[in-house]
């Protein structure tokens, strides 16, 4: 595996964000329509996911070396928002023993498309507005996310 890749994953702030994830996930397992792994779970977690893969993408923007092509940044990062997604799948795959679903299948491609676009969607917008706005890009990027 990469050396740049395990960096990032354990990096403070991939740890920190990831526990939010979780933190979420917990809270969403006591929640009526969210505890089962259905349509209103993958939602909650594909515009939190995927504003944390953009933030975490801003991070480590102005850290990248010189030598590593755009590309590989983005694969990079892609790869790091895409595995903090599968802590919340284990745990609500966890809760979905305790909490009859309706259609785990179903429920399960939802996450694997809802929450895992929008990360795809907010990792390559983060890139694209760290490249075009060196000064300030987390600004930009709240301004396009809201808007």
């Amino acid at each position: 595996m990469n050396n740049s890749f395990l960096k990032i994953l354990t990096h403070r702030i991939t740890l920190i964000y990831s526990s939010l994830l979780v933190g979420i996930t917990l809270v969403c397992t006591q929640i009526p329509r969210l505890n089962v792994l259905g349509y209103e779970f993958a939602m909650v977690m594909g515009l939190v996911a995927g504003v944390i893969g953009g933030v975490i993408t801003l991070h480590f923007a102005h850290r990248r070396p010189p030598d590593m092509y755009i590309l590989k940044f983005v694969a990079l990062m892609l790869g790091v928002s895409e595995i903090i997604l599968i802590p919340p799948l284990v745990i609500m795959m966890m809760n979905a023993w305790i909490v009859p679903n309706c259609s785990f299948l179903d429920g399960f491609l939802l996450y694997l498309l809802i929450p895992g676009f929008s990360v795809v969607f907010c990792v390559t917008l983060a890139s694209l507005i760290s490249t075009l706005f060196t000064r300030r890009p987390g600004i930009w990027y709240t301004i396009v996310i809201i808007t």
